[in-house]
């Protein structure tokens, strides 16, 4: 689509006709955007309103305004798409018209600025770039800061203050001058936007988180006693255990698959540290929680890391705490080295940088602890993903025995079999057996010596993962 847009702006190149038609095209596309992201006109007036979501929300109702906007004076005035209707048109219409569109260029902008983080990680998923290599990072952000100031002068050369406000209607363009200049021309003014909307927001997010940590270490700390149980297959959960540990007062720390319920007796103070599995939590983590539906005077905290995206994973735990008359006080979520691989595998300075932010982001999450913080935790607009979740979730106990695969290079150490949180693996006459208890923590996967297990006969070639700051082997 806005591929679509940026030749839109170029109809003194594409000509009148095919102005028009792009245009229907553009708006084809609009609406069905729309379409798809139905579900955030029904949020706008629901949950907790930060930075990024208002700035959004603007953006977003701007951005439909203008399209309404360029759409209708659009229509009035064809001489193309609606020809036989024979509409007056006129200056005014033009005018309004122009400037309408060419709002639409940094609103686009500021729009795709929000979601950038969201489409840099996509595309590297999906083209397999995993920006291990230093120089093509520093290339590629020196040729995007070029490009932004090439918008800057392009802003200049276009005249885009007139256009923006109503300094004149018609939009010339120099025949003598490449059309790939006015394109990209175009494309560096929306990328300014893109840019500074990015970095902005991304500084603007760094000072809150730290001044909320300012902020919550001048608050009375509540001393109770802290039971921090964590489930974790390659160690990330572990790590936020002892961040945790090293941060809260007389706290103990706690792997959930072996754990005796009746030790937490003693405890004031439950914080339960889990992954996002497919926007929501393993079943080792509903089962733990049902089995402590009689500590109702205790006071719970969960901790949720993901990977890449956690949907509506906070109120999907808060749920399980409710059915089980838990009392919450709030559920915190942060990012860490996404351990799901089995497709693709995150670039290990994009791990490194995750695992540094998690320790800054697991220290605030602590004080907020100490001192009895609490929220109230809503529903967002992705709260569709329950569903997704649920239907992931029931393929997961076979997951290891229908898809995994032991090669010959497998020499029996059994670690596989001694780390299984489910007890899900075996031995038979020097086999290794997959049974139909696995809880997809891929563990078996992560953690084999010799890198022996295989998914779908496609992994193997793959690195696998491991937390780089834990002794895995007091994790059990």
């Amino acid at each position: 689509m806005t591929l679509l847009l940026l030749c839109a702006y170029a109809y003194r190149i594409t000509g009148d006709a095919a102005h028009e038609w792009i245009g229907v095209c553009v708006f084809v596309l609009f609406i069905a955007h729309n379409v798809i992201n139905r579900t955030w006109y029904k949020t706008i007036f629901k949950g907790k309103y930060t930075l990024r979501r208002a700035v959004m929300t603007a953006c977003n109702a701007a951005l439909v305004f203008t399209f309404a906007v360029v759409l209708i004076t659009g229509l009035l005035q064809s001489r193309a798409v609606l020809a036989f209707l024979h509409l007056p048109g006129g200056m005014l219409l033009r005018g309004i018209h122009t400037t309408a569109a060419y709002w639409g260029l940094p609103l686009t902008g500021v729009h795709l600025g929000l979601h950038w983080g969201m489409f840099v990680k996509g595309t590297r998923k999906i083209s397999g770039m995993n920006g291990e290599n230093r120089a093509r990072m520093v290339a590629a952000k020196v040729t995007a800061f070029l490009f932004a100031a090439f918008g800057v002068w392009a802003s200049f050369d276009r005249d885009m203050f007139a256009k923006l406000f109503l300094g004149f209607s018609f939009d010339y363009w120099d025949e003598s001058r490449p059309a790939v200049l006015f394109f990209a021309a175009m494309l560096s003014i929306m990328t300014v936007y893109v840019f500074v909307t990015y970095y902005t927001l991304k500084i603007a997010e760094r000072q809150k988180m730290l001044y909320k940590s300012n902020m919550f270490s001048e608050l009375e700390v509540i001393s109770m006693k802290t039971a921090l149980c964590y489930f974790s297959g390659t160690g990330n959960g572990f790590d936020l255990a002892i961040k945790l540990n090293e941060n809260i007062t007389d706290s103990s720390i706690f792997y959930i698959p072996n754990i005796d319920i009746n030790v937490l007796n003693k405890y004031e103070r439950i914080v339960i540290i889990s992954p996002v599995y497919c926007f929501g939590v393993p079943i080792i983590i509903k089962q733990f929680l049902q089995s402590l539906s009689n500590y109702k005077n205790k006071t719970f905290y969960g901790i949720l890391r993901f990977g890449g995206f956690s949907g509506n994973a906070k109120y999907y735990l808060k749920t399980i705490f409710d059915k089980n008359n838990l009392s919450c006080n709030n559920i915190y979520t942060l990012q860490m080295p996404e351990n799901y691989t089995l497709s693709f595998v995150p670039p290990e300075k994009h791990i490194d940088k995750q695992l540094k932010k998690s320790r800054i982001t697991i220290e605030l999450i602590a004080k907020k602890i100490i001192v009895n913080n609490k929220d109230r935790i809503r529903k967002n607009l992705f709260s569709f993903c329950d569903r997704i979740h649920e239907i992931n979730a029931s393929k997961w106990a076979t997951m290891s025995k229908e898809y995994f695969t032991v090669t010959d290079k497998c020499n029996k150490c059994g670690l596989c079999i001694k780390i299984c949180p489910a007890k899900n693996i075996e031995m038979d006459n020097e086999n290794i057996l997959f049974k139909e208890n696995c809880l997809a923590c891929l563990a078996c996967y992560h953690r084999c010596p010799t890198c022996s297990i295989n998914y779908k006969d496609k992994t193997y070639n793959k690195k696998r993962y491991v937390n780089p700051h834990v002794d895995l082997n007091k994790m059990e």
